[in-house]
């Protein structure tokens, strides 16, 4: 994933089915490195949201309960079974 317009990528480094970001080719990149493990973590997800956001010049979420609940909800069904 990509945010050409900040020079920000996200790069899952242990996904071999996804876009392979090569910081060689975009020196002037910050690139966030994930993996696997930590996007299937809700507590690992909140963290780099919040580093995405700090590097794309964004507000922190306002993590309120409802919205933890149902940003929790929401990964349990993203990722179900895998």
């Amino acid at each position: 994933m990509f945010w050409h317009d900040k020079k920000v990528a996200l790069r899952i480094v242990d996904d071999p089915s996804g876009a392979n970001f090569n910081p060689a080719m975009h020196p002037d990149y910050r690139v966030v490195e994930v993996t696997c493990d930590q996007l299937r973590d809700p507590e690992a997800m909140d963290s780099i949201a919040d580093e995405l956001a700090a590097l794309l010049g964004q507000p922190p979420i306002e993590r309120t309960p409802e919205w933890i609940a149902k940003n929790r909800a929401l990964h349990a069904q993203l990722f179900a079974g895998l």
